[in-house]
């Protein structure tokens, strides 16, 4: 019984293996429409990579760290939720940052680089105009913005004096404040889908098939 389950298991992990492989792949360019329909291409693409040891597996944290952000709003412990919903944001746009870059052939340390010296702001404006890349609805760039700084305050105890507010304000304040950062995590996660896949996610989906 836990042989099987084991193997099953493997088969699980192999199959997400190969199709985060893929993706890769197709978000990158190097493989088309009609090479990822293809099972002898695909086969020989990954037979090429086990060969040559090509390639580099990214860790991605993002579902945990939203839900460490939820986590911790629902204890109303707004430091910590906003500290995560950043932490969040900022992956984000890394992550539409390092792959725009891949894609273009730019070199792995120029792109650590670009990620570690640009500011938050530059990655939300003229990062984007420099890469060729839409512009971030205002509306959300500002909520993005507004949650670095809070996270900013916190983090790094730059505290602005304010006047207290009654427990209900502050509390009605909050909830708003997270209804729209929730919107915004919606629209970023469009935002990189339509970047990376170049608005062909459902058309990946629909024709790899494992």
């Amino acid at each position: 019984m836990n042989t099987l389950r084991h193997n099953k298991d493997l088969k699980s992990i192999s199959k997400l293996l190969v199709t985060s492989i893929i993706e890769t792949l197709y978000q990158n360019g190097e493989l088309s429409d009609d090479d990822i329909k293809d099972d002898t291409k695909i086969k020989n693409v990954l037979k090429e990579i086990i060969k040559n040891g090509k390639i580099e597996l990214i860790i991605e944290h993002r579902d945990s760290i939203i839900e460490s952000a939820r986590h911790f709003k629902k204890l109303e412990d707004k430091n910590k939720a906003i500290l995560f919903y950043a932490i969040f944001f900022e992956h984000s746009l890394n992550s539409i940052i390092e792959k725009t870059c891949a894609k273009r052939k730019i070199e792995r340390k120029v792109i650590s680089d670009i990620i570690k010296s640009v500011s938050i702001h530059g990655k939300t404006t003229w990062l984007l105009t420099l890469l060729d890349l839409p512009k971030l609805n205002d509306t959300h760039r500002s909520v993005i913005l507004t949650v670095a700084d809070e996270r900013n305050s916190y983090v790094h105890y730059k505290w602005t004096p304010t006047a207290d507010e009654p427990h209900n304000e502050a509390k009605q304040k909050d909830e708003k404040l997270y209804l729209q950062i929730e919107k915004t995590v919606t629209y970023l996660k469009a935002f990189e889908s339509k970047i990376v896949f170049n608005k062909k996610k459902t058309h990946f989906k629909k024709n790899f098939k494992m």
